[in-house]
């Protein structure tokens, strides 16, 4: 352990996908961890965010530097084992799944803790791991809207925008590395297993009950606007097993 590596020595699991949970994973590794990203066959759905580069875009080259890499197929059986073995050495796993995907993969916090009673499970979602709204599916231009953001970033034409930063994402890194952080500081006076997340998702409504205009044009509708999300490579918006093909 030093200044520079302070995180030498941790390793982190990563099945988490896209870009909040892996570039939250990409600043552990920045500071010493063994991060392990463990992809689909098909890989990360952040391969196809975008221009590619390769087998990459800019999406999956910032969220995944620095870290090692392997392919796991979660439905076989085999590979299933091959994951268990890697989380029996972990000191952090990570996962961005819809909630209830990982429990029926066999990976939730409980089994995970029962193969590694230290661990730090992290879980990262687009409204919580409980409430109303924590089975839906998001991306950032969809919590954009959903918080009320594009609803005060009006333009000079009257409209509500999204940023094109992804403010949401980026946001979300930067706090889940701050939870991964002090809970990592608190396992050294009591080491036992913990869950990041956010709970109570979707609780709060957007302001006034507003709808915002779709960020990427602007569709023809009755009595609405909408704010949508097309997923690249002709996939819809969904819950991330369904979204990966998986």
């Amino acid at each position: 352990m030093s200044h520079e590596k302070p995180y030498a020595g941790l390793r982190v699991v990563d099945l988490s996908q896209g870009i909040a949970g892996p570039y939250c994973a990409m600043l552990l590794a920045q500071y010493g961890a063994d991060v392990i990203k463990v992809e689909p066959p098909e890989g990360d759905w952040a391969r196809v965010l975008g221009p590619r580069y390769g087998s990459h875009t800019a999406f999956s080259v910032i969220g995944n530097l620095g870290k090692r890499s392997m392919v796991l197929d979660l439905k076989q059986a085999e590979d299933k084992e091959k994951l268990r073995r890697l989380v029996r050495t972990a000191d952090v796993f990570m996962e961005g799944f819809r909630p209830g995907v990982a429990a029926r993969l066999g990976f939730d916090f409980e089994t995970v803790k029962a193969l590694a009673p230290g661990i730090v499970y992290v879980s990262v979602s687009g409204f919580g791991q409980t409430g109303p709204l924590s089975a839906k599916p998001a991306m950032d231009p969809v919590l954009q809207a959903f918080t009320g953001f594009t609803l005060e970033n009006r333009g000079h034409d009257g409209i509500p925008h999204r940023a094109n930063p992804i403010i949401v994402d980026m946001s979300t890194a930067l706090y889940t590395h701050q939870a991964v952080a002090a809970a990592i500081y608190a396992q050294r006076d009591e080491r036992r297993a913990l869950h990041r997340f956010e709970p109570d998702g979707g609780r709060r409504q957007p302001p006034g009950g507003a709808h915002v205009r779709d960020p990427y044009g602007r569709p023809a509708h009755a009595d609405a606007d909408l704010a949508l999300r097309r997923v690249p490579d002709g996939r819809r918006l969904a819950p991330p097993r369904r979204a990966q093909g998986q």
